[in-house]
């Protein structure tokens, strides 16, 4: 059976094409001088997930390509942390009555919850999107309908701001260093320097200098999807050490230090977004993460949004030390 995803490859294609400033000139340039291909590349096989990459066959042109089973794990992802965050912590916190836990207590978060779990269970084997779950093609309600359309605009631009990370290393001469054999010798410092220069060509591919406050917030949903699901692709928290790539929760760091938003609202809601995110995605699949239904256990509440985010990020800095050590002894 076709996956739903499919529905969205022209959404996807547009987003791509219309990103904002000198990108859609680069892009264009690049195409006319047979440096990078007119087409994206879509590779249905199934398997565990893999991000978008930058493909360079013997003929020499680079070809964009996408894998299905990843952009089946990014819709998941957004749809089901949009249900979860929105109604599981925010609504709570707007209300007075976040106690640190999130409920699963209405069909709505519950079937979210249920389809976070099988992306998160994609980094193991691919399986086929759960019949009855929301999907492009699929929801149950109006309700779910609503959202759905809320997913598949960010979930075109988180697609879009991968597609441009990976535009921008063949655009800047990187993929000989990013393809060279796991076991050549590679400068890696310069090598993580290109992935900050990746990132970077993407963010400014997709916000402009003047955006707002207003519309920088639109634009944050999108490129944090993008960095963070990557979370659902590692196996447990020592999974964020990369040794040719930034590691990813300092990518996450990186990316919100470039977001900027001042105190308020819109920082206290990525913050806290990203922090909820990290801490979930590394104790395991979502439906037993603590609800508080029958939990003696009391979360640990934090003064800011700030301190939260920096608890998490400090807690996978251990991990990566912890890998490290064990690689500087071998």
């Amino acid at each position: 059976m076709p996956s739903p995803i499919i529905a969205l490859q022209h959404n996807i294609i547009y987003a791509f094409e219309n990103p904002n400033g000198s990108a859609v000139e680069q892009l264009r340039r690049a195409v006319e001088k047979g440096r990078v291909s007119h087409e994206l590349g879509l590779d249905y096989t199934p398997g565990f997930p893999q991000a978008p990459r930058a493909v360079r066959p013997d003929d020499g042109l680079i070809t964009l390509e996408l894998h299905v089973a990843h952009l089946e794990l990014l819709w998941a992802f957004v749809y089901g942390w949009m249900v979860i965050y929105e109604q599981g912590v925010q609504r709570p916190m707007l209300d007075g009555r976040f106690d640190g836990r999130i409920y699963f207590d209405t069909p709505l978060k519950e079937r979210a919850a249920r389809l976070l779990d099988w992306a998160a269970s994609l980094k193991d084997g691919h399986t086929n999107w759960p019949e009855g779950l929301p999907s492009p093609l699929h929801q149950q309600d109006d309700h779910e309908r609503e959202i759905s359309v809320k997913v598949n605009g960010i979930f075109q631009q988180a697609t879009a701001f991968c597609l441009f990370h990976e535009f921008a290393h063949a655009q800047q001469g990187h993929l000989d260093f990013m393809t060279a054999d796991a076991n050549a010798e590679v400068d890696t410092q310069a090598v993580l320097e290109m992935e900050k220069e990746a990132d970077d060509f993407a963010y400014r591919a997709m916000v402009s200098p003047d955006d707002d406050e207003g519309t920088l917030a639109v634009k944050a949903w999108p490129i944090l999807a993008a960095v963070l699901s990557s979370f659902y692709l590692i196996h447990g928290p020592r999974g964020v050490y990369q040794d040719r790539h930034p590691h990813l929760h300092q990518r996450v760091a990186h990316m919100l230090a470039k977001l900027n938003f001042p105190l308020g609202m819109h920082h206290d809601y990525y913050h806290y977004f990203c922090s909820t995110v990290l801490k979930v995605s590394m104790e395991g699949p979502l439906m037993r993460h603590r609800c508080g239904l029958g939990d003696d256990e009391q979360p640990e509440i934090f003064e800011t949004a700030v301190d939260a985010l920096d608890a998490e990020l400090d807690l996978l800095d251990q991990h990566v030390e912890e890998v490290r050590s064990v690689i500087n002894r071998s």
